[in-house]
């Protein structure tokens, strides 16, 4: 009968390191070209964005005087005071159309001399432009009215008091 055939030799490592293969050696080679390359070679330059403020926001737009609901004589000079941004153009509208412009003060605040309203009531608002940004004021109705003079009442009479006359006496 034949012999049998011999047993195949248990696996040998082939390198000095017992248990790695070709693979197995490739990693950390890898890692160490990797490591030395990023030491020597300079970092990309990334820009630096610098982050944008936004401007503060605008102060208000306000009408201060005349109050709202305030009676003024037609056809007579008035004036418009209020506030808005420090150095900003201000406009007044009437309805759709400007009638004067002005720049506000260091402190914000604006006048405008107005007169020859007509008798009756008229809608007027400011704008304010800054800084390529504009905000309207609320709508004002002004009223111009002639005064209703208060009827006054005339003063009474003193009344006569009947006085009592004395008693004469007349001689015969």
């Amino acid at each position: 009968m034949a012999s049998p055939a011999p047993a195949s030799a248990p696996w040998v490592p082939r390198y000095w390191i017992p248990g790695y293969d070709n693979y197995s050696l490739a990693a950390p080679v890898l890692l160490v070209i990797v490591g030395i390359l990023l030491a020597i070679l300079p970092a990309p330059k990334v820009p630096y964005v610098r982050p944008t403020v936004p401007p503060p926001p605008l102060a208000p737009t306000l009408i201060l005087q005349p109050q709202a609901g305030a009676t003024l004589p037609p056809l007579k000079p008035f004036e418009l005071v209020g506030s808005a941004q420090p150095g900003g153009t201000v406009r007044l509208y009437f309805g759709v159309q400007i009638l004067a412009q002005t720049t506000a003060g260091v402190d914000g605040a604006y006048r405008f001399q107005l007169a020859q309203f007509p008798a009756g009531t008229h809608t007027v608002r400011v704008e304010t432009i800054s800084r390529g940004h504009s905000q309207w004021s609320t709508e004002l109705a002004l009223h111009f009215d002639l005064p209703h003079p208060t009827v006054q009442k005339p003063a009474p009479k003193p009344s006569k008091v009947p006085t009592k006359k004395k008693a004469v006496l007349k001689h015969p």
